[in-house]
């Protein structure tokens, strides 16, 4: 959680706290079966969804991080060949991964129009012509295998890509925190300080919980752009930081 968004919900907190202890909407107070059918029906919906996107997240995050290992080796082992195609190589992933980081989408590589993996078969494809001693043959090899792990790992990014909440799902689950947070809120607690510090407690978690679960699905949850730190560490190592 950014600090950001827990300063923004500490603001709200306060401000609910001071809420809730002047103003009484006790007399609209719903009976005690509305605020348990929507407490269940909200924690059963976004138990799974919160679960489901967890993995998601997870799959994405590690996937990339392999997409990123396979640049990383395709880079390394390019520095056996020439310095020129070296430099050649490092230039077409730096292209990609500035693309990446200055756009903060993950995504980019599968919504946009890319060369990538293109340029790089093209390239090994002109470097097998040349002489093909056996460290230059094995270098290719290597390339050659990291590029077709990409292949397979670009195939499952494009499916999780694709695995957001639905449109229906989200309106119902904000349909339910409403109605919960409504009904919290005609609860007693004019007055009563511990009552009114509950009460911001039970409509915070509400709140934070809608934010966790949109954070989740557009994968935003742990840092600004997931794969964000992964993608920087490769242009590290192609700047010669690392």
């Amino acid at each position: 959680m950014t600090k950001k968004l827990i300063a923004i919900l500490t603001i709200l907190f306060v401000a609910l706290f001071l809420f809730n202890g002047f103003f009484d909407f006790a007399h609209y107070q719903l009976d005690k079966v509305y605020l348990t059918v929507s407490t269940f029906l909200f924690s059963i919906f976004n138990g799974f969804f919160i679960s489901r996107q967890s993995s998601r997240y997870t799959e994405i995050r590690n996937n990339l991080s392999r997409f990123d290992a396979d640049m990383t080796i395709i880079y390394r082992e390019s520095s056996h060949l020439t310095p020129e195609e070296h430099a050649h190589v490092g230039s077409i992933i730096s292209e990609y991964y500035r693309l990446i980081i200055k756009s903060k989408n993950w995504a980019y590589y599968f919504s946009h129009k890319s060369n990538l993996i293109t340029s790089l078969h093209a390239f090994v494809g002109t470097s097998g012509e040349i002489n093909m001693e056996k460290m230059r043959g094995e270098c290719l090899r290597k390339m050659m295998g990291a590029l077709d792990d990409i292949q397979i790992i670009r195939k499952v990014l494009v499916s999780l890509k694709e695995e957001t909440i639905p449109r229906f799902q989200q309106f119902f689950i904000y349909i339910l925190a409403v109605i919960l947070f409504l009904a919290v809120m005609t609860l007693p607690s004019v007055g009563i300080v511990l009552a009114s510090i509950l009460k911001s407690v039970y409509m915070i978690t509400v709140i934070t919980v809608v934010v966790l679960l949109r954070k989740f699905d557009d994968l935003t949850l742990f840092e600004g752009t997931i794969g964000e730190h992964s993608a920087k560490d490769v242009l590290s190592i192609i700047d010669g930081e690392k």
